[in-house]
């Protein structure tokens, strides 16, 4: 069965009275295929609070060509929630929806994948950094998540 380990971030620790907290991420490898290759490889965030994955600005106008438009920019007919994404710390930041080919892969060999993705393709003028990759559109359909937060064994498998 394709299986690809993802990989917990810590990026701080505090320790708190008895508490010790982590700043953390999951990060996970993606591929987007193209049509020819070489194949635009991406460091991307799992974020289980965004609708469905994110591109930057800076990310997707490197595989633009590879992006099969469904909306325009600001398009009136579907809802605010996918053609714009705001974070916690507030403001929005408008989007295209679009998909794209990806593919799951590790530093072992493992691959899942790829499958075609509707995600989100962010007009945010350099002010995104990471490539979120979100429950919504597809990528974790058919595909178990498991994490085992002790050991930081976390993988991503077909079903």
């Amino acid at each position: 069965m394709p299986l690809v380990r993802l990989k917990l971030q810590r990026y701080r620790t505090a320790n708190i009275r008895s508490q010790v907290l982590h700043l953390e991420q999951l990060l996970v490898w993606i591929r987007i295929i193209r049509r020819q290759p070489p194949h635009a490889l991406r460091e991307a965030v799992v974020d289980t609070g965004a609708p469905m994955t994110v591109f930057p600005q800076t990310e997707w106008q490197l595989f633009a060509q590879e992006v099969t438009w469904l909306t325009g920019l600001n398009d009136p007919n579907v809802p605010t929630w996918v053609r714009q994404f705001s974070g916690v710390a507030g403001g929005t930041i408008p989007c295209r929806l679009g998909t794209v080919p990806i593919e799951f892969f590790d530093h072992l060999g493992g691959r899942v994948g790829p499958t075609e993705i509707v995600a989100m393709f962010a007009f945010d003028n350099g002010q995104m950094r990471d490539i979120l990759v979100g429950l919504g559109g597809g990528p974790f359909v058919k595909r178990r998540l498991e994490m085992i937060y002790d050991t930081s064994t976390i993988s991503l498998s077909d079903v």
